[in-house]
């Protein structure tokens, strides 16, 4: 599932696109567009690399990216509730990025 701010920088580089197509349109020799394709190119290539499998966020952190966003207490609740799942890290909990989580069973009485 896509975060917030990533459908939002996404957005943001298909714009930019947008502009370099036009542009590239009028005139092939234009470095201003060059510029722009070569920074989205930057953007979408960072974007993966923060995306990628196996990257581990802290409690901070993966709440910031949830849409909307969670505060750092809530996250280390869930942790310690065992709806979300996380490891030990050298200052604390780490979340693996896609992590989700898991909503609590209701008790029947």
């Amino acid at each position: 599932m896509k975060s917030r701010w990533q459908s939002e920088i996404e957005k943001g580089v298909e714009q930019l696109d947008d502009e370099v197509r036009r542009r590239k349109g009028v005139s092939t020799v234009d470095p201003v567009a060059d510029g722009i394709a070569y920074a989205t190119s930057e953007i979408k290539t960072r974007l993966r690399e923060l995306m990628a499998p196996g990257r581990e966020l802290s409690p901070a952190e993966w709440g910031a990216e949830q849409d909307p966003p969670v505060t750092e207490q809530a996250v280390r609740n869930w942790i310690r509730a065992g709806a979300l799942d996380a490891r030990p890290g050298p200052r604390g909990s780490l979340i693996l990025a896609g992590a989700t989580r898991r909503r609590a069973e209701k008790k029947s009485a």
